[in-house]
């Protein structure tokens, strides 16, 4: 009998040095692998934007980048605590055919937003509509982001005749040899695929009718732990953002060059 009460008296102990455990190991925060934005173990802009973010936090953290949306996912099903680069609409509110729950999405809290990001449709010489009736049977030359989030977040699109490819700089070059008649991409990506782009110059978009728009932010699943972590960032991106540094850090999307008047 002795013995079981000893044993009994371990039992809460062990949990509480478990939960302390626990409570010390590193917040994992996940990310999406974009090309010549953000890759594993590279020296590039969302990079160094996430590394000046948590710049002098407290709190113990790792990060994995993933291609695809594997790191979405995996943060959605709660096996990482953040999410660098989630995007909401403004005012941190859910988006409609999100992958989380309504439910689910009350357990985020947010820090940012730290930038603006649009999906727009672009063309050779003219501005492409944007309406699915309008387009047809054309084909959409399209990278992986942006197809997975207009398949999630437009439904209407879902129609689209697509030529998926890796990146926009890839899509581009379809559109630029005849092999695509338009192609859906975020803007910032658009920027970069287009400074290596020969025929960049009669490339065109509608500036005003994005296909979709999202804020980011680094969103995280409440704990005492990520809370100190949101507090954290969000001090550094308003710090940044007075000091100008944060529009310095974050690749413009100048495309007013491709801007159909």
């Amino acid at each position: 009998m002795r013995f079981v009460v000893f044993i009994l008296c371990l039992i809460p102990c062990f949990v509480a040095q478990a939960t302390a455990e626990n409570t010390d190991a590193p917040l994992t925060i996940a990310a999406q692998e974009t090309p010549g934005l953000l890759m594993e173990g590279a020296d590039l802009p969302y990079n160094r934007l996430l590394a000046a973010f948590l710049e002098g936090t407290p709190v113990p953290y790792s990060i994995k980048i993933y291609p695809g949306q594997r790191g979405v996912m995996q943060w959605a099903r709660e096996e990482s605590h953040c999410l660098f680069g989630n995007i909401t609409l403004p005012g941190h509110k859910r988006i409609p055919h999100s992958v989380l729950s309504e439910q689910e999405f009350t357990n985020l809290i947010f820090a940012g937003p730290f930038n603006t990001v649009s999906v727009h449709m672009f063309g050779l010489h003219a501005a492409p509509p944007i309406d699915a009736r309008a387009i047809g049977g054309a084909l959409v030359g399209v990278d992986t982001i942006a197809h997975t989030d207009t398949n999630l977040y437009a439904p209407s699109l879902r129609r689209l005749k697509y030529l998926k490819v890796d990146s926009a700089l890839e899509a581009f070059r379809l559109l630029e040899q005849g092999r695509v008649s338009m192609v859906m991409a975020y803007g910032i990506d658009a920027a970069f695929a287009l400074r290596t782009i020969s025929a960049r110059s009669q490339i065109r978009y509608n500036r005003d009718a994005p296909i979709l728009s999202f804020e980011e932010n680094l969103a995280c699943w409440r704990t005492p732990q990520t809370e100190p972590l949101i507090r954290h960032v969000q001090r550094r991106i308003d710090k940044l953002r007075q000091s100008g540094e944060l529009a310095k850090l974050i690749p413009t999307a100048d495309l007013k060059a491709q801007q159909t008047p």
